[in-house]
């Protein structure tokens, strides 16, 4: 996994997105929420998206016709997620409570294609966001940094 492949499909699709309707770029990449120290031995697997969540937001500078975020489709616990060193006990694990666990992240990317979420262009989510709670946020969420990605204060304190 690496951010050349999502660059590679954004820079190949985009000139021919049509200008008067919406182009959708999700990259379900957004890791950027874990601490590095939680899953352990995962630093090549999380850096990369770390960077995708980046792109998605320069993605989204500019472009009337494009809708770019980062996605987070959820944490499942697999083989590999407990053989990188990860405890389900200490993250936001789906559990298939609400929805099976392949049904709530397909329901929210759909979702991300209607209008109603441009607010989000260049953020970062969740598919196990509250859809209500995010809509009822859209000023705080457009007004600010919230959901993107950076050092933010010193020495650009006012960005």
């Amino acid at each position: 996994m690496n951010v050349k492949s999502p660059f590679l499909v954004f820079k190949t699709l985009s000139p021919t997105a049509n200008p008067s309707r919406v182009a959708v770029f999700v990259s379900t990449s957004d890791m950027t929420s874990a601490p590095a120290s939680a899953p352990q031995n995962v630093s090549a697997y999380m850096t990369p998206k770390l960077a995708e969540t980046k792109l998605a937001e320069f993605i989204s500078l500019g472009r009337q016709n494009l809708f770019a975020t980062a996605v987070h489709a959820g944490m499942v616990e697999t083989a590999i997620f407990t053989k990188a060193g990860a405890d389900a006990s200490q993250l936001p694990m789906d559990t298939g409570f609400i929805f099976p666990l392949v049904q709530l992240p397909a329901h929210f990317i759909v979702w991300l294609s209607s209008p109603e979420v441009a607010v989000l262009n260049g953020r970062s989510v969740w598919a196990n966001c509250d859809v209500e709670e995010l809509k009822a946020q859209a000023d705080t969420i457009q007004s600010g940094q919230l959901m993107t990605v950076g050092t933010y204060g010193w020495p650009f304190p006012n960005v």
